[in-house]
């Protein structure tokens, strides 16, 4: 037997100051790296869906809404926001990439107006979902579905005139929500 194969074979709990331990500091070491590249990936993995999505929500509004909002035709304009996880999302539901364009104040009380596009990458190319956001009376949010520069037109209209009080048309589950809390 050599020296190093005695040490090796020495019992449990004895210090071992064979390969072991420099093989299992060499493993570490690869687990250590395989997640920082994990991480780094998915970040980079993350941005890269926030910048896809401004590209996309640009394009859509060029293609969908035309030169009358040609200020929302550059990428520069819509903030990007990566997918989220249904696990990491707060509601068990996952969160597609998506991106906000901010057009303003809304009615007297100064509240924003947004525009908000969620991404869906096809096989066919970019689709998505186009809505104007504001706020609602009752502090809840109001959104308006964006396919056409007529549907823009009446979703800035709701969203700059300034409603006396709630009439429901807000994020309405949230109303049947609270209703049902009521009841119980």
């Amino acid at each position: 037997m050599t020296a190093e194969t005695i040490q090796t074979t020495a019992g449990p709990g004895t210090l071992v100051p064979g390969p072991a331990r420099t093989i299992l500091a060499a493993a570490e070491a690869a687990v250590r790296a395989a997640q920082e590249r994990a991480e780094r990936e998915a970040r980079d993995k993350a941005a890269r869906a926030a910048v896809d999505a401004a590209d996309a929500a640009a394009w859509f509004v060029k293609e969908k809404i035309g030169d009358i909002a040609a200020q929302l035709h550059k990428p520069e304009v819509w903030t990007g926001y990566p997918p989220i996880r249904a696990e990491d999302s707060g509601t068990g539901f996952p969160v597609v990439a998506s991106a906000v364009a901010w057009l303003g104040s809304g009615a007297e009380d100064g509240s924003g107006i947004w525009l908000h596009f969620e991404h869906r990458q096809r096989h066919a190319g970019v689709s998505g979902h186009l809505t104007v956001v504001s706020r609602c009376v009752c502090g809840r949010h109001r959104e308006r579905e964006v396919g056409d520069v007529y549907a823009l037109a009446a979703g800035l209209a709701q969203a700059l005139t300034r409603a006396v009080e709630c009439d429901r048309a807000c994020t309405p589950y949230e109303h049947e929500l609270e209703a049902a809390r009521a009841d119980d």
